[in-house]
Order: C-alpha cells, then structure tokens, then sequence
C-alpha cells in the first residue's frame, strides 16, 4: 500500500485528539521516518512525547526540529523549539548553548546572556569547567562591563587551572572597580589570586594600584561594606543572576525589543483559520492551525480549535 502522507497526519491528528497517544506517536513516527527533514512533524511528535511523560524523547525532538528550522532560516521557530526543550531539560548545557545561539542571531542579547550563565552553571555541574569558560567568555563579550559576569569568569578560569586568564579578568575588573571609585572592591577581587600567582607582574602592579587608592588597613576594616569578595580556584560561586531585559538590561539597546515577527504572524493564521472554521470550511482551517501550532507549540487556543476542525472534517 502506498504511502499517504496526508492521511497518515489526518489520522494521526485525529488520534492525538480522541487521546490515543501512543497510536498517535506511532503515526507520526512513520512520517518522520519516511521523511527525517519534516520539522512541523517533529515539533508534532515533540508534543505528544511531552504529553506522554516522556520527557527525554519531547526534548531530543524539539531539538531536532529546532535544528531543521534554523537551517532553513526560520530562526524565530529554531528558538521556540528550543525553548520547548530547555524547559523540558533546563540543566541540559547543550540544549542551552544552543538556544542561546540562535537568540544571538535575532540580536536577542540578554536572553542569549541568559541561557549562556545556566550553561556554564550546568556544565560545572558535569565537570566541564573548561567549556564552562566558553560561555562566560560569550557573556563577558555580551556585557563587558558587568561586574558579576566578570567575577564568575574570573572564579571559572580559576577552577579551570587557567590562572593566567584569570588574572587578566581579574587585573581588568579591579581597575573597571578603581575608575568607579570602589578601591576595596578593587582588592576583594585581586588578593585571592594574588596568594596563588604572587609573581605575576599584572597582578602584583594592579594590587599596588589598588592600595594606594585604598590602605590595607582600612581595606581591611571595611571589607563587608562592599560585600564578599569573589573566591578562587576550585571554590564555588553563587550562580549569576541576570535580571529581565525590561528590570536590568546586560547592554545598551536589549531594555525593549520589538515584538517577534513569527507572533505576528502566528496571530494572522490563527485569525483566518478561525474566520474559516466558523463557515464550516475545516479542511482550509486545518492547515492554518497546524502551521500556528509550528510557529507557537503552546498555542492552547490553536490546539483546541485544531482538535474540534479534525472532529468535524
């Protein structure tokens, strides 16, 4: 028997609907077998798995599909299916590294910023300090005069082994905190580094620096006014924060960015799928809605109205 695409989606749809997941599953496991490139069946199949509890093949799929949208240069799409995924999987520093990939190329820097900090969080976690580094670096680059983005790198190249790199990080934020007139934030940032490398001569001319601007002595006194200082190597540090574009931008130009074109149009489709279904005209409103639903896969109104079209058809 030949195979029918359509009738296998239409039934598979119709499946999904009546709540017969696992036949549904199957249906659209054939499709995506025949045809591995079909990313609005992956997204599909990504849904149901979710739905289904299985949480490990949802994120493998949305991934999947993220990776076909975004070679076909629907970037918008590539991050909603990642999105789909980290929030499935949020300690996966892959799945994360990725996302934030793609929200750089929207121009979307402090959401990169974002999922780049959970990274390098994650890949700690798992013993990948050194890749870990990568993606500080990215953020550092993201937002070079964020103080906490530079003292997690700083505390990373440490637990990484690569003391040279720190130190530099560390010479480069102690005199960004000297132009700020904060001298003993100055020295909370050098003096751990400076009981392991106290030969360096960057380190030992940025400490000197330092205090002349402020005394050891009073540096010394003073220390919790400025809080605690960030810690070397092989020592934790509390993961970073970064704030809501709209609360605390990490760059100049990423308070408010204009609405998303792919919700736009997903708004457009739904409109005349909805204007379709409501003369009886199912068959033109079907498709519509499955093409909201590639755009938006927490679409809850597309679904529903999705689920009554397959019913009446």
């Amino acid at each position: 028997m030949a195979f029918d695409r359509t009738k296998i989606l239409a039934a598979a749809g119709a499946r999904a609907a009546r709540g017969q997941l696992r036949a549904a599953i199957a249906l659209y496991r054939s499709v995506v077998e025949r045809d591995p490139n079909d990313a609005s069946t992956w997204i599909k199949l990504a849904d149901l798995y979710r739905r289904s509890n299985r949480s490990a093949d949802a994120a493998v799929a949305y991934r999947r599909a993220a990776a076909l949208f975004r070679a076909r240069g629907f970037a918008a799409r590539a991050v909603a299916a990642l999105e789909q995924a980290v929030r499935i999987a949020p300690d996966d520093p892959d799945a994360r590294i990725e996302v934030a990939d793609v929200h750089a190329e929207l121009g979307h820097h402090a959401d990169a910023a974002r999922h780049l900090v959970r990274a390098a969080d994650a890949l700690c976690a798992r013993g990948r300090p050194r890749d870990a580094v990568v993606a500080l670096r990215r953020v550092a680059a993201i937002a070079p005069n964020e103080p906490r983005v530079r003292e997690r790198l700083i505390a990373a190249c440490a637990g990484a082994g690569r003391m040279a790199e720190a130190i530099e990080h560390a010479v480069a934020l102690a005199d960004l905190y000297l132009r700020a007139g904060q001298p003993k934030r100055a020295l909370h940032v050098l003096e751990p580094l400076a009981a392991e490398s106290q030969d360096h001569p960057d380190l030992r001319a940025a400490l000197a620096r330092a205090r002349r601007a402020a005394p050891v002595a009073s540096a010394q006194r003073e220390a919790g006014a400025n809080g605690p200082a960030p810690r070397a190597a092989g020592v934790e540090v509390a993961p970073l924060r970064v704030a809501p574009r709209a609360a605390r931008p990490l760059a100049r130009g990423t308070e408010r960015r204009p609405p998303d074109p792919s919700a736009r149009q997903a708004a457009a489709l739904f409109a005349e799928a909805i204007a379709y279904a409501k003369v009886g005209l199912a068959d033109r409103a079907i498709p519509l809605l499955r093409e909201v639903l590639a755009i938006q896969p927490d679409h809850d109104l597309a679904r529903r109205a999705l689920h009554t079209a397959l019913r009446r058809r």
